[in-house]
């Protein structure tokens, strides 16, 4: 979880907005393996705009005109089914194995294994949808890796939110020296409004890091027992229940925008 954190405040110093989602979608390989993404985002109308990808296998072009409407992750996009993330076999429709979509698209050259997708309604009416694919060249998805995708959920959306305020030109580019100095004090000036003790600004700029509870406790001289103590008040303060809602939180006031 720490590397995964790490990877995702580095796309905020990242000054090419068109690496982003590549970006994004190299930080999955420290989970599991798998050979294809695609990142595309929905308009309130429902038309496809292709993000960016990695298929060596299949067309994109033909998924955008053709083969999104039988897509399973679409259908429940339109369905208003939209989760954080969910795996194919928790959405996959009747009969989708013998479908033109499965059998003419998914299988049309390596095979199929697998497929896992994060959803994110953006604020103007649209969805993006990140997909995680694997050819039969492996095996579906295992429980213990689907639960680590799961898991980091709420950081992809914060991912996802930059990727969609980038293109929307909300978020300008930064020196990336100057990135985390920026991002730092921007925390500090708000932590104000919600009565952060000195103690706890410092047990969150450390969270916000991915440091482990007995990390911070060393590096601020005081028990592991005692950094969960600040960590739950921090989280009770701030109106979260997770360190990925806690670095959520910090990317929309990052964004200037209010928390969901």
């Amino acid at each position: 979880m720490k590397q995964f954190i790490s990877s995702i405040k580095n796309l905020f110093s990242e000054t090419d907005d068109s690496l982003l989602s590549r970006l994004l979608a190299s930080t999955f390989s420290d989970i599991a393996p798998f050979d294809s993404w695609m990142l595309v985002q929905f308009n309130t109308f429902g038309q496809p705009k292709l993000i960016d990808c990695k298929d060596s296998l299949r067309s994109s072009a033909e998924y955008i005109e053709t083969y999104f409407r039988d897509d399973p992750f679409y259908k429940a996009i339109c369905d208003k089914n939209v989760a954080e993330f969910v795996t194919l076999s928790e959405i996959e429709i009747h009969n989708f194995r013998s479908s033109s979509y499965y059998n003419d698209y998914l299988k049309s050259t390596a095979g199929f294994s697998d497929q896992i997708s994060y959803m994110y309604p953006t604020c103007d009416g649209d969805t993006y949808l990140l997909t995680l694919g694997r050819s039969e060249n492996f095996k579906p998805f295992r429980e213990c890796e689907i639960a680590e995708f799961r898991l980091v959920a709420p950081l992809v959306r914060t991912a996802l939110l930059l990727i969609w305020a980038k293109d929307q030109n909300q978020f300008a580019n930064t020196n990336p020296v100057h990135a985390k100095n920026q991002q730092t004090s921007l925390i500090i000036q708000n932590l104000s409004a919600y009565a952060l003790s000195p103690r706890e600004r410092e047990t969150l700029e450390l969270l916000l890091d991915g440091e482990s509870a007995k990390t911070i406790g060393r590096a601020l001289g005081i028990s592991p027992e005692t950094v969960r103590c600040h960590i739950k008040k921090i989280y009770l303060k701030l109106g979260v229940s997770s360190r990925g809602e806690l670095f959520g939180r910090f990317v929309n006031e990052l964004l200037g925008k209010k928390a969901s």
